[in-house]
């Protein structure tokens, strides 16, 4: 019994020690053009990341939001997005950040609905 309650701990500090390593990779300014689904727009991109604290602006549109972690798994992280001055954005999306190299992550933006708005390549800045 002993030795399943050890096992148990392990893989648990190993999961949380994980979670913290794929949050770690993603600390940094990331920059990019954001493109849209529907209506082939674009526009620009600033994403900054540390720790717990998630901040994105579209310069562009003239709104900046935070973003909320909500999950990670594997090298991604699912993130809720609150406007925080509403320009010409769409409020309550859902971010999916996916680390690719330590210079590059793939950014996709869904409404809150689930349905896929834009999607983005972000460079390390």
């Amino acid at each position: 019994m002993k030795n399943l309650f050890l096992l148990s701990m392990f893989l648990l500090f190993k999961q949380l020690n994980t979670t913290a390593q794929i949050s770690k990779s993603f600390d940094g300014v990331w920059v990019g053009q954001g493109y849209q689904i529907n209506n082939n727009g674009t526009w620009s991109i600033k994403l900054t990341i540390k720790g717990e604290n998630i901040k994105i602006e579209y310069p562009s549109l003239g709104c900046e939001a935070v973003l909320t972690k909500i999950s990670s798994e594997s090298k991604k992280l699912y993130l809720s997005e609150k406007i925080s001055n509403n320009g010409n954005c769409v409020d309550n999306g859902r971010v999916e950040l996916e680390w690719l190299t330590p210079n590059e992550i793939r950014y996709k933006w869904s409404f809150s609905d689930g349905e896929v708005g834009s999607f983005s390549t972000l460079i390390k800045f």
